[in-house]
């Protein structure tokens, strides 16, 4: 991902996130902020089609199966991921196993329904 990217990135991610119940709403600046690369911090891939134009989904959806020979490549040992969002849909078919920690999200002054991990389109530290 370069900075010139990141104007696309926001609007695919803000797309993207449409379809889960409880996202954040993110500025251009905290996309940036969030997603853009730094060494041993976060990579980020944005994946052009033929043309050099971004494809619609291919910032979001780069499944694990297409990242895990990057992370050998990096010298990673260990791939953590959560069961949010679309993710539940190609762990258990590479076999990922399943941990024994359970996510428990309070939002401070908030009120929203109990729903299944592949509704939360949110992650927090």
């Amino acid at each position: 991902m370069e900075k010139k990217d990141i104007p696309v990135v926001h609007q695919l991610l803000t797309r993207y996130l449409k379809q889960f119940h409880l996202t954040p709403v993110m500025s251009q600046e905290e996309v940036e902020h969030w997603f853009y690369p730094q060494e041993n911090i976060i990579d980020t891939f944005v994946v052009e089609n033929a043309n050099g134009e971004e494809g619609e989904a291919a910032f979001i959806c780069l499944h694990l199966s297409l990242f895990l020979p990057t992370t050998a490549q990096k010298g990673f040992d260990v791939f953590n991921a959560l069961d949010l969002m679309e993710n539940k849909t190609f762990l258990e078919k590479l076999k990922f196993g399943i941990g024994d920690g359970n996510l428990q999200y309070y939002l401070y002054n908030w009120k929203c329904p109990s729903m299944g991990a592949e509704k939360v389109g949110l992650v927090l530290q």
